[in-house]
Parts: structure tokens; sequence; C-alpha cells
């Protein structure tokens, strides 16, 4: 593997430490074992690089190593500090704004389907901002673009 990040070209997700060595079809196009396992019991089981079908067993995987193993984690541990740093750095330029009103936002063309307040709380939405002590959602007013 090279020193950049690799990611399966088909579902786009990083692949795990189980799949950089794993090469499905002879003609070496790699791709991680979740979309190899999908492919082979829900689709036509051929490879989508050069529609060969796919065997068994993969055409070739070789178990990582405890040093390879031990570099990717250090990789990993480094990219979330770069992460934290984007972070802090990103807020930076928010220290010279004017906060009229803390813990106000104001949100436009929202989904009736999340225009819930429970699910507004969660961490997936507002919730990774901070604590959520109450959401109020107007459902008579429609937004219907620039006015």
């Amino acid at each position: 593997m090279e020193d950049r990040d690799q990611e399966c070209p088909l579902c786009l997700e990083l692949f795990s430490i189980d799949d950089i060595n794993f090469y499905p079809c002879e003609c070496r196009y790699q791709i991680c074992r979740f979309c190899w396992h999908r492919i082979r019991t829900d689709e036509d089981g051929r490879c989508p690089h050069c529609r060969l079908s796919y065997s068994e067993n993969p055409a070739e995987y070789t178990p990582p190593s405890p040093e390879q193993i031990t570099r990717l984690k250090e990789k990993g541990k480094k990219k979330n500090q770069e992460k934290k740093q984007k972070l802090v750095e990103s807020r930076k330029n928010l220290a010279e704004v004017r906060v009229v009103q803390k813990n106000l936002v104001f949100v436009i063309g929202l989904s009736p389907r999340l225009a819930d307040p429970e699910v507004l709380k969660k961490q997936e939405y507002f919730g990774k901002f901070g604590k959520i002590f109450k959401v109020v959602i107007n459902n008579h007013t429609v937004y219907s673009g620039q006015q």
C-alpha cells in the first residue's frame, strides 16, 4: 500500500487494515472485502474492472504484518491530530464575530422528516455543536426561496 490513503472505488470507504493487501481478482483491481462479498452474493459475481467471474477464494490476499498494522495505527492517530488542529484553526476565524444571541439557529428548507425537535438534538445534527436545550419549529411558515 502506498503512503496515501486508499479507498474502495465502489463504496468510497477507506480501506480497513484487512483490505490493504486484498485483491479479489487476477487483474489486481482492488476493492474492499464488503463490496467483494456483496458482488458475489447479491449481484452477478464478476469483477467490475475486467468482468471475469470471481472465484470462491480471492486471487491474492496477504494479511498485514504487525509492522504495517502499527504504522497504519500511528498514521490514523496523526491524521486525527491534524483534523483536530484544522478544527481549532477554523474556529479562529470566528474570534471576531459578534454573537447577538447565543444558542439560536435559524434553519430554512428543512425536510418535514427532520423537523422533529428530538431528531435535531441528536449528535448527527445540531447536537455535535454542543448541548441543545430547546428546538422550536415553525410549521406554519413555508420558505419559498429569495424574497
